[in-house]
């Protein structure tokens, strides 16, 4: 890839549809490759090359057409999404997301990757999404948790710059996603828990089940907007 270039699945202009930004209009960025392999991921054309040419799927493209495309959005939120974004983060590239005119850079991260000096200071939130036991099966744990990672990231939550959020199936879930948060001392009102589920009825019926004992932890929820407003 030229210095320009990173490798782009899609962009696209939507509603940020979970976790503490909900409902806002932001503009996505999804960039292709992951260092891991969850069996429910939603974005597989990304990086499951047991099902996709990602030479295809996520070809090289330029990242200035792409803030170019940002701009005349109108949207207030970039988001850097994947795939694993902070795969790509050391490259010139990257940069081409931060301090564009009247718009906030989020990224969307599964945490295993310690943002850069320079990527805390490009970007405004990091949205972590660790993967526990079951959402990340397909991966040994020393894969998937990074604990230097983690703390950087609860470093920047304590300012208010990311928060933990977890896709969550069953309430033994939440079991794992409190002990979670006690081993890497996240505090409850930085821990967002987010129902799984591709399908609406699916993920009412989860959010039923969950949201009262998640309130009970005092974790934060989501529901998953870009799900609902399917037509069901």
């Amino acid at each position: 890839m030229l210095a320009e270039e990173l490798p782009l699945n899609e962009t696209f202009t939507s509603f940020q549809g979970e976790g503490p930004y909900a409902g806002n209009l932001a503009f996505f960025v999804r960039l292709g490759h992951c260092n891991l392999h969850c069996p429910v991921c939603d974005s597989k054309p990304t990086w499951d090359t047991s099902q996709y040419s990602l030479d295809e799927t996520c070809p090289p493209t330029d990242m200035v057409e792409v803030r170019h495309k940002a701009k005349l959005s109108k949207a207030r939120f970039l988001i850097l999404t994947g795939g694993e974004p902070l795969i790509w983060q050391a490259r010139p590239a990257f940069t081409k997301f931060f301090n564009i005119p009247r718009m906030k850079t989020h990224v969307e991260t599964n945490g295993t990757l310690a943002p850069l000096v320079r990527t805390m200071e490009g970007i405004e939130h990091f949205t972590v999404s660790p993967k526990l036991s079951t959402m990340g099966a397909a991966d040994p744990r020393k894969r998937r948790i990074n604990p230097e990672a983690l703390e950087r990231f609860r470093e920047l939550a304590e300012s208010g710059r990311a928060c933990f959020k977890f896709v969550v199936a069953t309430p033994f879930d939440l079991d794992e996603v409190r002990e979670f948060a006690r081993l890497y001392k996240m505090t409850p009102d930085s821990v967002w828990i987010m129902p799984e589920g591709t399908d609406a009825d699916v993920l009412i019926e989860r959010q039923q089940e969950l949201a009262e004992r998640a309130a009970r932890m005092k974790f934060n929820f989501s529901t998953r907007l870009h799900i609902l407003n399917k037509q069901r």
